[in-house]
C-alpha cells in the first residue's frame, strides 16, 4: 500500500500535510499568507520535480548525468464550469549542452513523467528545451 497522506486543517486557511516518517509540509491560501506553499505552488512542485526525477532516471540509465537542471512552470488558471488549471508551461534548462541522442532521450523522459501523464488532455501543456 502507497504511503498515506494525512491532511490536518488548521483553521484560517492554514493546512499541514503529513506522511508517517516524512518531513510536514505546511500549506497556506495565497490570500492569507505568502510565506508558505499554496496548494497551487505543490501542484506546479509536483509536477517540476517528476519531470525532473524523470528525466534523471533515464539520463542514469543511458550514463549520463543532470544535476543542476531547472525545470520552470508556470501555471495558467481559467474558469470554465469551475476554476481549473488550464495549461502547465514548462522550460527546462539543463547545465550544459547535452548530444541529440542525450536530449531525444531527455525528451521523451519528460513527457513520460506521471504526473504529466494524469494531467487531462484538456489542459495544454508546453515544454521547452535549452540551456
Amino acid at each position: 500500500m502507497a504511503d498515506e497522506l494525512v491532511l490536518s486543517y488548521k483553521g484560517g486557511m492554514h493546512a499541514e500535510a503529513k506522511i508517517e516518517g516524512k518531513n510536514s509540509i505546511v500549506i497556506d491560501s495565497p490570500k492569507c499568507s505568502s510565506e508558505n506553499f499554496s496548494p497551487k505552488d505543490l501542484f506546479g512542485a509536483s509536477y517540476a520535480s517528476c519531470v525532473a526525477m524523470t528525466m534523471d532516471a533515464a539520463a542514469q540509465k543511458n550514463g549520463f548525468d543532470i544535476t543542476g537542471t531547472e525545470v520552470k512552470v508556470s501555471l495558467k488558471f481559467v474558469m470554465r464550469d469551475k476554476p481549473m488549471v488550464g495549461g502547465i508551461d514548462t522550460t527546462i534548462v539543463f547545465p550544459k549542452k547535452y548530444s541529440d541522442e542525450q536530449m531525444e532521450i531527455l525528451r521523451k523522459a519528460a513527457g513520460n513523467c506521471p504526473i504529466h501523464n494524469s494531467v487531462s488532455d484538456d489542459v495544454k501543456k508546453t515544454m521547452e528545451f535549452g540551456n
